[in-house]
């Protein structure tokens, strides 16, 4: 009888933390669904190079246990997930690191695609907020890591949408700036970015609303602003069907 235990070609899974959390195989289809198997994924793939330590994780997802009984739930989390994916999912033993030639990170590749000044390529794998509709709700610890980097990682979205959105009406494309300022907006919002407008009208605002991550409009996006106001109006009138 084979082996569960595999040697696995370079990212044969795929850790998603955009938009939900879940880890696929190379076919899409789902291979971990627990709650805190995936949490523990996403916790030491964050640690990127840097790995994560033991005590730090037990931190985050058994705050409330004992610490022998912390150990013991850590290493059996790590030992269903290397029977899962593979004895070389994991790098090191103290810290932990993700094996990045196994388990690809969509936050990793995101971040890397910003680095890059790729940003349409960036956007495009940002599928939704950090772990959205996730939770541990036994550890408020990782809830609150979780909650800090959903409002990072929105940031560098909402950021990254306000660039192409400059860059389109420095171009004087400003049908495709009004896309890109909606999409910034919508992200600011939910955030945590604390917009001055109000939810409502989301939808015509600039993103020059949200102090926190826009710096002062160029005359250029102060142009396209008022087009892009008048080209979501257009596109959600009657008339304009």
């Amino acid at each position: 009888m084979p082996s569960s235990r595999q040697t696995h070609t370079r990212n044969s899974f795929r850790l998603l933390a955009l938009g939900g959390a879940a880890l696929v195989d190379s076919t899409g289809a789902v291979v971990a669904e627990q709650r805190r198997r995936l949490a523990l994924l996403v916790l030491v793939a964050s640690g990127r190079d840097r790995g994560v330590s033991r005590d730090k994780l037990i931190a985050w997802l058994s705050p409330e246990s004992a610490t022998d009984s912390a150990r013991h739930a850590l290493h059996q989390l790590l030992y269903y997930l290397r029977h899962q994916v593979g004895d070389e999912a994991f790098l090191g033993t103290d810290p932990l690191r993700l094996n990045r030639e196994v388990v690809a990170f969509d936050v990793a590749e995101f971040e890397a695609a910003l680095d890059a000044g790729a940003l349409e390529d960036a956007v495009a794998l940002y599928r939704g907020p950090f772990l959205d509709g996730f939770h541990l709700g036994e550890s408020a610890e990782f809830e609150e890591w979780a909650a800090g980097e959903r409002t990072r990682l929105a940031a560098r979205h909402a950021d990254a949408l306000a660039r192409l959105a400059d860059a389109a009406a420095a171009r004087g494309d400003h049908a495709a700036a009004c896309v890109w300022w909606r999409g910034a907006t919508l992200t600011c919002a939910p955030a945590g970015c604390h917009p001055t407008r109000p939810p409502a009208m989301a939808r015509t605002a600039t993103p020059s609303s949200c102090s926190r991550w826009r710096p002062a409009p160029t005359s250029a996006t102060r142009r396209a602003a008022t087009r892009c106001s008048r080209c979501c109006a257009s596109a959600r009138s009657p008339a304009a069907a």
